[in-house]
């Protein structure tokens, strides 16, 4: 399913963004075509001789062999500023802001030409038209959601909370679990269902644990929004009931596993029998949740991925007040829809989630949320009107054929790694010979048809779009794995891999500068999506993407490798960890180098990777010098420009602790020291700050 706020599920679950499909092709390398193909393609970018690299951006005062990411993007970071309705700004996020307003014209715009394009356009605008309906919300108030306050107000023993837990999940209610339905850890060709840890509503359990001034001002400010949400809906005792809840949350995030120990695939893959359930974790009425979720009666086992939680949830279920309970099932609730109410729930929920956990200043147009809704409710639909106006099959083609090269830059990369036994080395070749890759947008669309949008019905419309998706996934129980599902949209700016279909995908939306620019000469290319495109073959060849077969199937640890190369690889990894713990981003705020150890190895080995794949295309001849910059330095240029970023404080922290990857800007200067290349190509020496002795460079592969 769709991730909710605020879910910290199993490392099963953590590879999906949100959507789906495209074209899915074996990789099946063949050097002597791929030779001639590169020069080709590279003779029709040569004729364009563009570099690709935003001069104005550099700071000049800088020495790049000081501080590569100052002097790269300084005159960038002088002249950004963070949009008052934004935490931050990134390429991405101008990117992202360009595709919204693309995405606007459409739907504003007139109905398509195409007439298979105009049912999911009609449902879209409708839906759209229902969102910016104010004077309607504003007289409704919270009244749509009146049959689940009277629902909530009916749970009042720990079986009905069960099912109450259950039921609000299909509408994407948190509760203290969610489920999600994907492939199956030990037969990736069915679907199984895993039960995850959930249902804070601050960022992450630290949030709610650490000491210091962030977190303590973030906890005050959270009761005061749970008393105001459950004020403004009508609970007379909201005062009484907010730091209750709040203690209520506190005894959750105790009993949840940490971020590190929830990525760990094999620790979160927990089989267990339905028909045993009630014996193996007995405090929890497991047939009352199941049944309100829809998944009694559809399946024999679930994965339960963090066992000894549950019990600490079913125990609070006996000790804690229903009254309680039920006030925090209301708060979340409220939190869920508060964005489809009237005004004073929305800038309530602004005023909390954004300015004070993200330090954003005001809220988004009210048009922007619009169309972030469509995304959420039908994000495919949307993408294949996108997609019909702008995304080019030349790009396609240029993307695919870097996808080819980066393959081939692993393979050498693989056989070249003197740490391999020959056993891990024959496996991992088998792996990457069976990649497969999706690129632009998907070979078959999401059927919307059976999808009620009704006009002037906002939340009907939300809870119907919610319970659809929902009942999609749960449909999906008993059947095949459908390999052509995507699980992201192809307008999104972003990408990912995904283990138990050994596959990589790379939507429409990321595929324009300054991650992808057709008019380019490759060396910026590789060094911004090539990089990407490394970084997301390496994770299945990293700490969490060795212990999957080339089939998809967990095997844990130490999975195709050979017990001493997981120790090889694990002292490595260490070193990394270390590298990276060093990092402070903020004043007393360093970078976890174990909770982004994964991302980390994917940054410097997917950079590794363009490096070698950009001199694999130039098929023996020299780079083009363009504006005074070798191919080398085009490309180390290109990965530091993609990371450029002014971010709020706030935000930083809040993803300081809650996130896999590192700060955008240590992304951007920190793979750079281990990369031999870099030092070549703007003659880095002892005594500089980019420099690293060589016995102090950290290389996985």
């Amino acid at each position: 399913m769709l991730a909710r706020r605020g879910a910290k599920g199993s490392a099963h679950t953590q590879y999906v963004l949100d959507r789906r499909l495209v074209a899915r092709t074996p990789m099946k390398c063949h050097l002597l075509a791929l030779a001639c193909l590169s020069l080709s393609l590279g003779v029709a970018a040569a004729e364009v001789q563009h570099s690709g690299i935003d001069a104005s951006a550099h700071d000049v005062a800088i020495r790049p062999q000081d501080n590569f990411y100052q002097y790269v993007n300084g005159g960038w970071l002088r002249a950004a500023q963070i949009p008052a309705d934004g935490e931050r700004i990134t390429p991405s996020s101008e990117l992202d802001a360009i595709i919204r307003q693309r995405l606007k014209g459409i739907i504003e715009g007139p109905q398509p030409e195409a007439a298979e394009l105009r049912p999911d356009w009609q449902k879209m605008t409708r839906l759209y038209r229902s969102y910016l309906d104010e004077s309607r919300l504003e007289s409704l108030r919270s009244t749509p959601l009146a049959d689940l306050r009277q629902q909530i107000a009916q749970a009042d023993t720990p079986e009905k909370l069960c099912l109450a837990m259950g039921e609000l999940g299909r509408l994407w209610v948190m509760s203290p679990f969610s489920n999600s339905v994907l492939n199956d850890a030990d037969d990736p060709s069915i679907y199984a269902v895993t039960i995850s840890q959930n249902g804070l509503g601050l960022p992450d359990r630290d949030y709610y644990l650490e000491k210091g001034a962030p977190f303590e001002q973030a906890r005050a400010a959270y009761v005061k929004h749970l008393a105001t949400l459950l004020r403004l809906d009508g609970d007379t005792r909201a005062k009484e009931h907010a730091p209750a809840v709040m203690a209520l949350e506190t005894q959750l995030a105790k009993a949840q596993w940490s971020g590190a120990d929830s990525s760990d695939p094999t620790k979160t893959n927990n089989r267990i029998r339905i028909d045993t359930l009630a014996q193996t974790m007995p405090s929890l009425d497991w047939s009352a949740y199941l049944k309100g979720a829809g998944i009694a009666g559809r399946i024999d086992n679930i994965v339960v991925a963090q066992p000894g939680y549950y019990e600490a949830v079913g125990k609070l279920l006996h000790s804690v007040p229903a009254d309680t309970w039920q006030a925090y099932l209301r708060t979340q609730m409220l939190t869920a829809y508060a964005t489809y109410l009237s005004r004073v729930f929305v800038e309530e929920d602004f005023a909390f989630n954004s300015r004070v956990l993200r330090g954003i200043k005001v809220n988004t147009p009210r048009w922007q949320r619009g169309m972030d809704l469509i995304e959420a409710s039908m994000g495919e639909g949307l993408g294949r009107q996108y997609v019909a106006q702008y995304f080019s099959p030349a790009s396609k083609a240029r993307l695919q054929h870097m996808v080819d090269m980066l393959v081939l830059a692993a393979r050498e990369e693989i056989d070249e790694a003197d740490w391999m036994e020959p056993q891990t080395r024959a496996r991992a070749k088998e792996k990457l010979s069976t990649l497969h890759v999706k690129i632009g947008y998907p070979d078959r669309w999401r059927d919307y048809s059976q999808l009620d949008i009704r006009a002037g019905d906002l939340v009907g419309n939300v809870r119907r779009a919610r319970s659809f998706e929902y009942n999609r996934n749960i449909g999906k129980l008993g059947h095949a794995v459908d390999k052509d599902e995507w699980y992201i949209t192809p307008q999104t700016v972003d990408a990912y891999q995904y283990p138990p279909q050994n596959e990589i995908v790379f939507p429409a939306g990321l595929m324009q500068p300054p991650f992808f620019d057709v008019d380019a000469e490759d060396a910026a290319n590789y060094g911004a999506i090539g990089a990407s495109i490394g970084h997301e073959i390496s994770h299945g060849f990293d700490n969490i993407g060795s212990q999957y077969a080339a089939d998809g199937r967990l095997l844990g640890k130490p999975g195709w490798f050979t017990t001493r190369d997981q120790a090889r690889f694990d002292e490595r990894a260490h070193a990394m960890a270390v590298q990276y713990d060093k990092v402070e981003v903020l004043p007393g705020h360093f970078i976890n180098g174990q909770q982004t150890l994964s991302e980390n190895v994917a940054d410097n080995t997917g950079l590794a990777m363009a490096y070698r794949a950009y001199q694999l295309s130039l098929g023996g001849k020299p780079a083009p010098v363009i504006d005074g910059l070798t191919g080398d330095q085009r490309l180390y240029m290109a990965w530091t420009q993609k990371w450029r970023a002014k971010v709020r404080d706030n935000e930083t922290i809040r993803l300081l602790r809650s996130n896999p990857h590192s700060p955008r800007q240590v992304r951007g200067q920190e793979a750079l020291k281990n990369q031999d290349g870099f030092y070549r190509a703007f003659d880095i020496k002892p005594g500089d700050g980019m420099y690293l002795a060589p016995a102090q460079r950290v290389k996985l592969w």
